[in-house]
């Protein structure tokens, strides 16, 4: 049975945001979870494919619930944040870096090392020439098989953020996390770079 690719998707910010993100990786995958605080969000009229499930959740576990469904899925797991800016070839280019390792490392671009109680992020420059074992990881830039992992976002603890809680998870469950080579601003931050989204983003905030 061929693989699936999967996204997953916790919708918080612009309705464009989500459109865009669907739009750009709808052809590269078999499935999108789209999930949806019942309290804050509607149904948008995109969301209306054969490819796309909407989940509504109450927002108790927060962003952890963008580990919903993994745990009753089969094949390559990617979680995407509708505020990055993913390059064309995202999906391709990690499935195909967790096909080079057999499936069974977590795949990420963004990591850090935790040495002797001091936390040191991965630089570009330490990934010049291999790719580093590390302890944390931004999962809104990470793939992995879910033969490797089965997780239940129910499991976490809520008051947590999604990254501790999935480092937790890898080290109870002895998972390597691989921090992989990849091209200079491969994925960037469109608030960041976007003035009138990063007010948007702020006045969120301070509303809740």
């Amino acid at each position: 049975m061929k693989d699936k690719i999967i996204l997953n998707v916790y919708h918080q910010l612009d309705k464009k945001l989500l459109q865009d993100l669907i739009i750009k990786f709808i052809n590269d995958c078999d499935e999108i979870n789209v999930f949806l605080n019942e309290k804050k969000n509607f149904f948008y009229d995109f969301l209306f494919h054969e490819k796309i499930n909407v989940l509504f959740t109450d927002g108790r576990f927060k962003e952890n619930t963008v580990f919903g469904k993994i745990d009753s899925s089969n094949g390559f797991f990617l979680i995407l944040d509708e505020k990055m800016n993913y390059p064309i070839n995202y999906v391709k280019y990690m499935v195909d870096r967790c096909k080079e390792y057999s499936k069974e490392r977590v795949i990420t671009i963004e990591g850090q090392i935790k040495s002797d109680g001091i936390t040191k992020k991965i630089l570009k420059s330490d990934l010049n020439k291999k790719n580093l074992i590390c302890n944390l990881c931004n999962i809104y830039v990470t793939c992995f098989h879910t033969d490797l992992l089965e997780i239940s976002f129910s499991n976490f603890n809520k008051n947590e953020s999604v990254n501790s809680n999935f480092e937790k998870y890898c080290q109870e469950k002895e998972k390597k996390i691989l921090c992989i080579t990849h091209p200079k601003n491969f994925v960037t931050n469109k608030i960041l770079n976007n003035e009138d989204l990063l007010k948007k983003k702020l006045n969120k905030v301070l509303k809740n």
